[in-house]
């Protein structure tokens, strides 16, 4: 099925300025030629009856199955495709978390005390096709996935793919450097109406890391 925008609905109407010597029968002429501009913001994408907007935790197909990617949609975008002229590919930038097993085989290796089903959000972002969505997931602290999950992993084989699509974050993280945010509490840091908080969370967060080992490594 084909991807579809979904705009803002309170659209803003833009109309040139009026003038001193604008009289209506110039403006009607004018607004009769050259019609107003609508500013229309995409705030969402659907295909079918899937539904996904800024701010959305969502699944991106990887190349191993079972596996997919967790990101958080920041903005939607429409790009000139690599390989054919003049056509347009709706996309979806996305902010990324990234597993512990992805720190494997590197010099900075993931934590001691990663949960199950956990993974870190990261400052690393990037264009996708919305062609490449899956579907959407959940991110939650401890405590809540703790509650929701009290046995562990559900036998069912629905719930356990629900299961599989929910992950714990409780810190953010810069990859490249090794240097991991403070924990905190999901549910206070994320707001999907306002996605700047988190990435300024994370942000600041990272700084503050970035500070801390400096001053340990002073001392040493």
């Amino acid at each position: 099925l084909p991807w579809d925008w979904i705009y803002d609905t309170s659209e803003e109407t833009i109309q040139e300025p009026e003038t001193k010597d604008d009289t209506p029968a110039k403006r009607s002429r004018r607004r009769s030629v050259r019609p107003a501009r609508q500013k229309r913001k995409i705030v969402g994408a659907k295909m079918g009856q899937f539904q996904c907007k800024v701010g959305d935790v969502i699944l991106l197909k990887s190349p191993e199955a079972g596996k997919d990617w967790v990101g958080i949609i920041t903005e939607f975008l429409e790009e000139e495709d690599e390989n054919e002229e003049d056509e347009i590919v709706k996309s979806a930038h996305i902010m990324w978390f990234a597993s512990p097993g992805e720190f494997m085989g590197t010099r900075n290796k993931c934590r001691t005390d990663a949960l199950p089903n956990e993974q870190y959000i990261t400052l690393d972002f990037n264009s996708n096709p919305l062609t490449s969505i899956s579907g959407k997931g959940a991110v939650m602290s401890q405590s809540a996935f703790s509650a929701k999950y009290p046995n562990g992993p559900p036998k069912n084989k629905t719930e356990l793919t629900e299961y599989n699509k929910c992950i714990v974050c409780r810190r953010g993280v810069n990859q490249v450097q090794g240097r991991y945010t403070d924990e905190f509490i999901w549910e206070q840091v994320y707001n999907k109406d306002n996605i700047h908080h988190l990435i300024n969370c994370v942000r600041d967060g990272l700084k503050s890391s970035r500070k801390r080992k400096a001053a340990d490594d002073e001392v040493r």
